[in-house]
């Protein structure tokens, strides 16, 4: 684990960390993202591997957790990059089948937002950057049509997205903010 493309950790939040990256493996064969207890480091009975890399998790309100990256199956079951991991531990039916690599997530009431590659997650065509109900997985109204992809998300309020360097984007004027470095395409 000490590669520097393992970068995400979250926690603790009830006891459990949770971490996500480019290995393949902790302890037994878990695939790129798994829970651990905090106080023991051990890891659940069974937990659904994670066929691909995961970039991006986030808690989910309730238990649970949001996962995104770059991959095709969670527990077994297709998910496309994007999936929701359920605190029982099973894979929930949300699937909003981003067609490409989601890079960073954030959660505001019942609005997951999604940040990436993709050009079509949630049943809608949205250039980079999502909002998502965090029931159904389907693209909400949000969309500024990002110029590229977006790296991180905060959100503040309902509409303020922040990461590094400040772009205008998307009729409303939205302020999205994407690492440094990027180019425009």
């Amino acid at each position: 684990m000490g590669d520097e493309r393992n970068r995400q950790l979250r926690g603790p939040r009830r006891g459990t960390i949770y971490i996500g990256g480019q290995f393949t493996q902790v302890g037994p064969a878990t695939g790129s993202a798994v829970p651990i207890n905090v106080a023991t480091g051990g890891l659940p009975a069974s937990f659904p591997k994670v066929v691909g890399n995961v970039r991006a998790h986030r808690a989910r309100r309730g238990g649970g957790w949001y996962i995104g990256g770059s991959f095709t199956s969670v527990g077994g079951i297709p998910r496309s990059n994007l999936a929701r991991v359920a605190a029982d531990l099973s894979v929930s039916t949300w699937n909003p089948n981003a067609n490409f690599y989601v890079l960073a997530l954030a959660v505001s009431g019942s609005t997951v937002y999604a940040g990436g590659g993709f050009t079509s997650i949630g049943g809608q065509t949205r250039h980079y950057i999502a909002a998502l109900d965090a029931v159904t997985g389907a693209a909400t109204a949000f969309n500024p049509n990002a110029n590229n992809e977006v790296y991180a998300l905060a959100v503040s309020g309902s509409t303020d997205l922040r990461g590094r360097e400040v772009l205008p984007i998307g009729a409303a004027g939205a302020q999205l903010h994407r690492r440094a470095g990027c180019r425009d395409r």
